[in-house]
């Protein structure tokens, strides 16, 4: 309904040319028309909003969904296992920057965009809905991802950092951090980010002077895999619209009642 009725629509201008410059290609508000337009009018939206728009009104219609992450991609899972509603008992997944409804397994997820091995997707924790807390910590690490790409480097350390204290476990969050911080002087609150970033500026000075250190290179747990993908859990630059194959379309769960919108309750992190 979203796609046919109102206009939502795939950023073509970002296709195979995804980067963070412009705010509009990671949030809500590319998709969102100003006075005298309709959605049909604006820019459109990339895997980084689509799938946030689809699951921010799904849950007000009190729908069990969840954002998940791959290697340089965001889709919708409809994760109703233990749903007050039995008729909602499903698990299944929902691509949400492609044309119309499709679905895929898991599996397909770690061939695509990028091919991933079960070790990745473990270490960067893929495939697996987010929580509250994670989600936010992917929106603040794509509002450092604009920060980035338009300069603002000590600013996206700021968010990186914050993404970071919301979600310790994704070693991406530590990588972005101490890349922007080694390049804007920034230091953060935090005091393990603080440590890792002493530690690596101890590292490159003993480097510099000429000292064989076998730790002068960064630790496993500070880095990313690789990947050239638009997700925010992992990579920045991405590889445009999903090519979508044939599809598996599991049966629709129809609701028997109406489940009224609880919004999550979660512990209470770190204000950023």
């Amino acid at each position: 309904m979203l796609q046919q009725d109102l206009g939502v629509k795939y950023d073509m201008t970002a296709n195979d040319n995804f980067d963070f410059n412009d705010s509009r290609v990671a949030f809500l508000h590319g998709m969102i028309p100003t006075k005298g337009q309709t959605v049909a009018d604006t820019q459109g939206g990339t895997c980084a909003s689509m799938p946030v728009m689809y699951v921010a009104i799904g849950r007000r219609l009190g729908y069990p969904l969840k954002l998940v992450t791959t290697n340089g991609h965001i889709f919708v899972r409809w994760d109703g296992k233990n749903h007050p509603n039995p008729v909602w008992r499903e698990r299944f997944n929902i691509e949400g920057a492609g044309d119309g409804f499709s679905s895929f397994p898991d599996d397909y997820y770690k061939t695509w965009p990028f091919k991933l091995t079960d070790a990745q997707v473990k270490a960067n924790r893929y495939l697996v809905s987010l929580t509250p807390a994670e989600e936010f910590a992917e929106f603040l690490a794509a509002r450092g991802h604009c920060g980035l790409d338009n300069g603002e480097i000590a600013f996206a350390a700021r968010c990186y950092e914050n993404a970071y204290r919301y979600d310790t476990t994704r070693p991406a969050y530590r990588a972005w951090f101490l890349d922007a911080a080694m390049k804007s002087g920034y230091r953060p609150a935090t005091p393990v980010l603080a440590q890792m970033l002493a530690e690596r500026i101890n590292r490159i000075a003993s480097a510099r002077r000429g000292r064989f250190d076998p730790m002068a290179m960064p630790k496993p747990s500070e880095m990313a895999t690789m990947g050239t993908g638009p997700g925010l859990s992992h990579v920045r630059v991405g590889q445009g619209q999903p090519q979508i194959p044939q599809p598996h379309v599991p049966q629709i769960p129809q609701p028997g009642l109406a489940q009224p919108y609880q919004p999550p309750v979660a512990g209470q992190p770190p204000r950023p």
